[in-house]
């Protein structure tokens, strides 16, 4: 099977109006069609309506309008310009004027920086020109007054640009409950009141779902509202004929395009070609035939469908929803801050699909230590520093019966020579002492047993 390589999801789609995250998506995914098919209708004759045609640029025509505004001007809400009160930072985005809804214009974030340069466009901040789309760039300026003269500047018109300040940084967006299902959206936005301090309510949107009777579907309305207030306050709750009503966070929700399985828009404002949410090959999903266990997700390179509610990008898109919702940031900012999980080819192809593996174990015996160098024996060298051991135990020689006639003789013959020393005439002992030793040696020599000598008393000799 084939892999191809993932593509990136596209920004939110301006033209869809947001749902509440309380409601299942599937409830609203015939809601969100009826409005964007609603959108494409609003659009010039000349424009392709089918999704074959969509890619095509048609031709030069007289009912074609030389310029096409962007889609953040067509659908602006509320103030275009920045009061005294408003807080940093001041961003404002540019577009440039598109002959045609299908024209590829790009803007370089670099090329419209040395356009601000040659017009001296001032009191911008030193890193505020920055890439947000395709054909958007955001510039953030030093103060408000700055950034709403940079709005009304004619040199802008003159080159084809077109400012706007982003909608999400000049109005805050909140669900509230309890609010009666018989008002009309303009009824409601009459009855309801924001405490001091907090904007106006621009704008009601009442959420609607899904109900079957009889096989066919109808929408009932609820009384859950989205409220958009004007100015960078969300409050945390509202006055409805004096009650109470709690303001919670909005958060847009997460959509995904059935036709190329990216998130963003939906099928029937989708210009791609089909992407099949099962094998990911370019071709419908509707009739492949692949089971799960064979699957290839094309945003992820997992292996599950595209669609389903596993896949690590679907969490993706739910965290940055809800960091756009917190921070006020647009999908292109927060989308850098958040990690892709998108896998890279080396470890996709480590991935298989087979249950069964044909790979071989095998046990290598461990290697034997090399053997030591002759140039050093360790028990040669201990041998050598220890004490010598004695051949015979200790007291060997008291146990001997018999004496060796050898070291006897030896001893005989010392004795003799330590005597005949005495006895000589340069000996100065007394002479009865010298006169027993000879008598000894005598003895001694002659090997006979001298007869008991009495102790001899040696005298004083005097000189």
């Amino acid at each position: 099977m084939e892999r191809n390589k993932p593509p990136d999801p596209d920004p939110p789609d301006a033209a869809f109006t947001p749902l509440s995250p309380n409601f299942p998506l599937s409830h609203f995914a015939d809601v969100a069609c009826s409005i964007a098919e609603n959108h494409i209708s609003s659009l010039p004759e000349s424009q392709p309506s089918s999704n074959q045609n969509a890619r095509k640029r048609p031709g030069d025509d007289a009912n074609t309008p030389s310029h096409v505004p962007p889609k953040q001007q067509r659908n602006q809400i509320g103030r275009s310009r920045y009061s005294a009160t408003d807080k940093a930072p001041f961003i404002v985005h540019v577009s440039r004027l598109e002959p045609h809804p299908n024209a590829s214009t790009t803007l370089h974030p670099v090329t419209f920086g040395m356009f601000l340069v040659k017009n001296n466009i001032a009191n911008i901040v030193r890193d505020g020109v920055k890439k947000v789309g395709r054909n958007r760039v955001s510039v953030e300026f030093s103060s408000p007054q700055d950034a709403n003269s940079f709005i009304i500047n004619g040199t802008l018109s003159k080159n084809s640009y077109v400012a706007a300040i982003p909608t999400f940084n000049i109005t805050r967006m909140g669900v509230v409950t309890g609010v009666p299902s018989d008002l009309s959206d303009e009824e409601a936005k009459s009855y309801l009141e924001v405490p001091s301090g907090c904007g106006q309510i621009l704008k009601v949107r009442r959420i609607s779902r899904k109900v079957f009777r009889d096989g066919i579907h109808e929408f009932k309305p609820t009384e859950t509202c989205v409220l958009t207030f004007d100015g960078q306050v969300l409050p945390s709750r509202v006055f409805c004929c004096y009650t109470s009503l709690p303001v919670s966070q909005y958060v847009y929700p997460t959509i995904q395009c059935r036709k190329c399985c990216r998130f963003g828009h939906i099928e029937s404002v989708c210009r791609s070609k089909p992407r099949c949410s099962k094998c990911g090959h370019d071709h419908p999903g509707d009739g492949c035939s692949i089971s799960e266990s064979e699957a290839f997700c094309v945003l992820c390179s997992g292996n599950h469908f595209a669609n389903s509610k596993s896949c690590p990008e679907l969490g993706r898109q739910k965290a940055i929803k809800t960091i756009m919702a917190e921070k006020s940031l647009s999908y292109a900012e927060v989308s850098k801050t958040v990690p892709s999980v998108s896998r890279s080819y080396a470890n996709a192809a480590k991935s298989t699909t087979s249950s069964q593996s044909y790979r071989k174990t095998v046990f290598l015996k461990p290697k034997t230590h090399a053997p030591l160098s002759p140039s050093y024996d360790k028990a040669a060298h201990q041998r050598i520093i220890n004490s010598p051991l004695p051949s015979q135990p200790d007291g060997c020689a008291l146990n001997n019966p018999f004496a060796d006639s050898n070291n006897i003789s030896s001893l005989i013959e010392i004795l003799i020579k330590v005597l005949s020393t005495f006895t000589s005439n340069n000996s100065q002992i007394p002479s009865n002492v010298a006169h027993q030793l000879v008598t000894l040696l005598l003895s001694i020599k002659n090997g006979s047993t001298p007869n008991s000598i009495p102790a001899v008393e040696c005298e004083e000799r005097v000189s």
